[in-house]
């Protein structure tokens, strides 16, 4: 039975949230539901993350999406909404809070805690920081298909929806806001600068929630992974004994991504000895150049040599690789697509005779290519390895046992070099 709903609007923030819930041992499991939801059988899960794959639509399409998705935890009997979001911002965010609101049953505010803390991500006075620097001066600013141009929260959110209500309060102001009558389509935007605002954050709810007799619904919250880690013991979900997964070390990896942080980790790596893979644009639609590239790959692994299939290496050559694409007839905006396809391509010929064991995956557009070209829509989150660092399996998939996974922009620059050399840390 479904006890708490998670809508996520891209994949790596899925696993990232729903890896909060199953590391504690709360039977979990993420789907990619682009298309609509499916009644499939949740007799066994406890937390369901849909994946609406939504970040880069229009805001009408990523509303419906939210919306449909909503409305599907509430037939499910889900007890507890929680609204996914970037947590630098990016993509359709206000009109996605307007999608959920309009789907869930509780005609309660929504709780809006967008910090992440450990990835210094935080949140003061209703602006949103990372790392000490105001959003709009970062590199998440420069996102290719998702720009910021503030970090003034309440503009974002009315920038999407202009519908929506938006105040800001520090954790300790919560329990007014949670006991009044507030306007319908309120959102409530909350500081969190540590760990501890997130904590004040959890308190406050429970105590508005028991305060009246346990009658008061819980508020609708929404925020990144970095608040969902307290939603079992708001929900008082029930913690299994789970075996910790036997990993195989990972000798592979695929970046997808171009956001600058994993581009500096590709580099870093192959400066440590991995071997590169170019997936040149030529590559993009041609069976033969796939079939070339992933021999090139399992002659690294039967050498025991870890390996990184990657476009570019650093943004500098973008505008000469989408040249290069657009020579093939792949037009700029169909690359975010077109590339994760290939690189499943490349996947699926290796994995028919070399045993993958664990793969490394960056980027969320680039984890969804893989999984729909092996036919898959739906994954598992098992572990965090590191903060913002996933391992999880596909159901139904043998080969790769298991994917580590992260969105472009976490961690620090030597995270592929130690995943690359990651064997014992899970076993």
């Amino acid at each position: 039975m479904v006890k708490l709903l998670v809508v996520a609007d891209d994949l790596t923030g899925a696993l990232d949230t729903g890896v909060q819930l199953a590391k504690k041992g709360i039977p979990t499991e993420v789907r990619i539901a682009a298309c609509g939801v499916s009644g499939e059988d949740t007799r066994d899960t406890a937390v369901v993350v849909i994946d609406t794959e939504s970040r880069h639509l229009p805001a009408d399409e990523a509303f419906a999406r939210v919306r449909d998705a909503a409305l599907w935890g509430k037939a499910a009997g889900a007890a507890g909404f929680y609204k996914k979001t970037d947590s630098t911002l990016r993509g359709n965010i206000g009109a996605e809070l307007a999608g959920f609101m309009e789907g869930c049953p509780q005609n309660t505010p929504l709780i809006f805690a967008p910090a992440f803390p450990a990835l210094k991500r935080t949140t003061r006075l209703g602006v949103q920081y990372v790392d000490g620097v105001s959003l709009e001066k970062t590199a998440f600013a420069r996102d290719r298909l998702n720009p910021i141009t503030t970090a003034n929260i309440a503009e974002i959110i009315k920038t999407g929806s202009a519908a929506l209500k938006v105040s800001c309060a520090a954790p300790e102001q919560l329990a007014g806001v949670l006991v009044s009558r507030a306007p319908e389509k309120t959102v409530t935007v909350v500081d969190g600068e540590n760990e501890e605002d997130l904590a004040e954050t959890s308190r406050r709810i429970r105590a508005a929630v028991s305060g009246a007799g346990g009658c008061r619904p819980l508020p609708l919250m929404a925020g990144c992974a970095g608040f969902a880690a307290y939603l079992p013991e708001l929900l008082e979900l029930t913690a299994a004994q789970t075996p910790r997964p036997q990993l195989t070390p990972p000798l592979l990896a695929v970046n997808g991504s171009l956001n600058p942080v994993s581009l500096a980790q590709t580099r870093a790596a192959l400066a440590a000895g991995a071997s590169g893979v170019r997936l040149k644009p030529a590559a993009l639609s041609c069976a033969s150049f796939e079939e070339s590239l992933a021999r090139e790959l399992a002659e690294c692994s039967a050498k025991a040599k870890a390996a990184v299939l990657h476009n570019i290496l650093d943004a500098g050559e973008l505008d000469a690789y989408i040249r290069e694409a657009q020579l093939q007839g792949i037009a700029d905006k169909d690359l975010h697509t077109v590339l994760p396809q290939a690189c499943g391509r490349i996947l699926l010929r290796l994995a028919k005779d070399t045993d993958i064991g664990a793969l490394v995956v960056f980027g969320g557009d680039t984890l969804v290519g893989i999984l729909n070209v092996f036919g898959k829509n739906s994954v598992v989150p098992l572990e965090e390895i590191f903060p913002g660092v996933v391992l999880a399996r596909i159901p139904g998939v043998e080969n790769p046992r298991h994917i580590i996974t992260k969105a472009g922009g976490f961690g620090s620059e030597d995270l592929l070099q130690k995943l690359l050399g990651l064997g014992s840390c899970c076993a």
